[in-house]
């Protein structure tokens, strides 16, 4: 990997766990909030593809 690949895949990885946490804690934010789970369940959903694409990248 070049050295941008490799600064954007340690920024990426950050990203991924704070992203990761910040879902956790926003649906349990919002779990008395029925039509909300969706909105943080959709963000994990596209932060958790991403990881995974720039993963498989390697």
């Amino acid at each position: 990997m070049s050295d941008p690949e490799k600064l954007l895949w340690k920024n990426w990885e950050m990203i991924g766990k704070v992203g990761g946490f910040v879902c956790i804690v926003a649906t349990f934010a919002t779990a008395n909030l029925a039509w909300a789970w969706g909105v943080p369940i959709g963000i994990c959903i596209v932060i958790y593809a991403g990881y995974k694409e720039m993963r498989s990248g390697d």
